[in-house]
């Protein structure tokens, strides 16, 4: 369950980040290769929405990480509903 003390939206530049990835992978397949069999790490998490993204471009592994457990709780969360 997400703690609602925490904040439940993501930075502007995100949503941008992400809609821009998964735009490219649909004209350009250079996106995809870069990221493609290569081992990724987002730091600061947050609620996830960049490293969910990568995710769905196939890396060999993508590691996301943020510092507060609640925050952590609130990534993980956000995983298993993804």
């Amino acid at each position: 369950m997400l703690d609602s003390s925490l904040p439940s939206t993501s930075w502007p530049i995100l949503v941008l980040l992400a809609s821009s990835l998964l735009l490219r992978t649909k004209v350009n397949v250079s996106c995809v290769e870069k990221v493609q069999h290569k081992c990724c790490l987002e730091l600061g998490a947050g609620l996830g929405l960049t490293g969910l993204t990568l995710c769905k471009l196939g890396p060999k592994q993508a590691v996301l990480t943020d510092y507060a457990e609640p925050v952590l709780r609130n990534l993980q969360n956000n995983l298993e509903i993804s």
